[in-house]
């Protein structure tokens, strides 16, 4: 890396989970044990990707199927799984590695990374450490706005406000995600028939066709943090981006995951065994399932306990932020062992 080559420290900042890189951190292990590439074409319905990863560090009842996507392969030349080889090694020979979590939640992995790994700081939830912050750090002119490619629907807001606590049922996944057509019918019929209001984030070339109820309200972006943070809001259907696990804890919402690529399917393991936040949706989900499972997770004795566990670390991410908390503090240790010692 031309950083190293003259001599200036380079840090890791990985924005999505801990368990993510070390699912990553797996794909060459993968490789030695012949588990990649996959054997066939097959391999999504032969019972290839259920095989057991008992090895992982910091991770128990792991499947293949749980490991980022982009090892999901049967070409032996993967083109993206040698960039992920690749960037795998300079994570290892970074000066440190700052992840956007915190250590309470992901502390069996954080550690086993922490074995092998450069120092390793948990400085997350960021997003609350932001917003502690003055705008623009103190320049009034600055706005810590987020960014979106979409316009943002705000009068779900008021649609949210004239529903009873904990009632409704958001789904989105997230602005890049295209679900088939099929999927996107099988999911309008189970939130049409799960017995909850709904509000679905839908792009609108998506959602033309699209069966809505009287229960539901359908639109193309919302502002995903005020969401979730709504009492009215009882449960997130999502694909399971970091982003959105960090923004569901901090709302206190549990999940119902439906991961489609990169780590987002180790993610939605991590929801159901781990954190124990929510549950995972079938892919091939039919609609009746899927009202089956939004039913339990809103009504059933599943949803009452990620809902109890949620909130659990809701609070300690919010300890992790404070001054004095975890991830403040490894935030001023970063700066006082990197910047200013330069490790």
């Amino acid at each position: 890396m031309a950083a190293r080559d003259v001599g200036v420290p380079d840090v890791t900042f990985f924005t999505a989970s801990a368990a993510g890189l070390m699912g990553y951190m797996q794909f060459e292990e993968l490789v030695k044990r012949g588990l990649v590439p996959l054997k066939g074409a097959g391999y999504k319905t032969d019972g290839s990707l259920d095989a057991p990863l008992d090895w992982v560090p910091g991770m128990k009842g792991m499947r293949l199927r749980d490991m980022p996507t982009f090892c999901h392969t049967t070409d032996a030349d993967s083109a993206l799984m040698r960039i992920h080889l690749h960037q795998m090694r300079v994570v290892a020979g970074s000066k440190a590695v700052v992840i956007n979590t915190f250590h309470d939640m992901e502390k069996d992995v954080v550690d086993a990374l922490a074995a092998f790994l450069p120092p390793v700081y948990t400085i997350g939830p960021l997003s609350s450490i932001v917003s502690s912050l003055p705008a623009g750090g103190g320049d009034p002119s600055s706005s810590t706005d987020t960014p979106s490619l979409f316009q943002e629907d705000t009068e779900c807001m008021a649609w949210l406000d004239g529903k009873e606590a904990r009632s409704v049922v958001y789904v989105s996944y997230g602005s890049p995600a295209a679900a088939g057509a099929d999927k996107i019918k099988e999911f309008a019929s189970g939130l049409a028939r799960c017995g909850s209001p709904y509000l679905w984030v839908l792009r609108s070339d998506l959602a033309a066709g699209v069966e809505v109820g009287e229960n539901g309200l359908v639109v193309p972006w919302c502002a995903q943090e005020a969401v979730l943070a709504h009492p009215a809001v009882g449960l997130f259907v999502t694909h399971c981006g970091w982003n959105s696990i960090l923004e569901t804890v901090i709302g206190g919402v549990p999940v119902l995951g439906w991961p489609m690529v990169s780590e987002q399917t180790t993610n939605c393991r991590q929801v159901s065994t781990a954190w124990n936040i929510g549950a995972e949706l079938p892919q091939e989900a039919r609609g009746d399932e899927i009202a089956a499972l939004v039913r339990e997770m809103m009504a059933g004795r599943k949803g009452m306990e990620a809902r109890e566990k949620t909130l659990e670390w809701k609070r300690l991410a919010e300890d992790a932020t404070k001054e004095g908390g975890s991830s403040s503090a490894n935030l001023d240790r970063f700066v006082e062992d990197v910047l200013l010692k330069g490790l």
